[in-house]
């Protein structure tokens, strides 16, 4: 599998999603029935992964794996693999869909970027670097 079917999804969700919380916090936080003064945080959040889905769209189509794309895959890793151990702690099956579904969301973003990290580069004929 090309590592582009795994970062341009995700580019999308975390995009879309940075949009929704950058400009609708106070529904957000109303709708996970959350204190008024979440929505600063939620619009802080979704500026963060608003700024990460641009980030992961624009390099979707680049060399990873192995050396190649490292820092992006790292910061990417980390952000999922925080995001997912943090939800994890406060998520149970039987809580809001919407934190569970979040959940969800973060367990794959990590496993689909540890699977790239650690997969061997994935070429093309038109991605291949240069022979030296």
């Amino acid at each position: 599998m090309r590592p582009s079917h795994i970062i341009s999804p995700i580019a999308i969700v975390l995009g879309l999603l940075g949009i929704a919380l950058i400009f609708a916090p106070d529904n957000i936080a109303g709708f996970l029935s959350l204190d008024a003064t979440a929505a600063l945080p939620l619009t802080l959040w979704g500026s963060a992964l608003f700024g990460l889905g641009l980030l992961n769209w624009h390099v979707r189509n680049a060399i990873y794996g192995g050396i190649y794309g490292r820092p992006i895959l790292l910061g990417n890793l980390a952000h999922a693999f925080a995001g997912f151990m943090a939800l994890i702690g406060v998520a149970s099956l039987d809580g809001p869909w919407p934190i569970v579904a979040v959940t969800v969301f973060y367990g794959l973003y990590a496993a689909g970027y540890a699977r790239i990290m650690f997969s061997p580069p994935y070429k093309t004929a038109s991605n291949e670097p240069p022979a030296v």
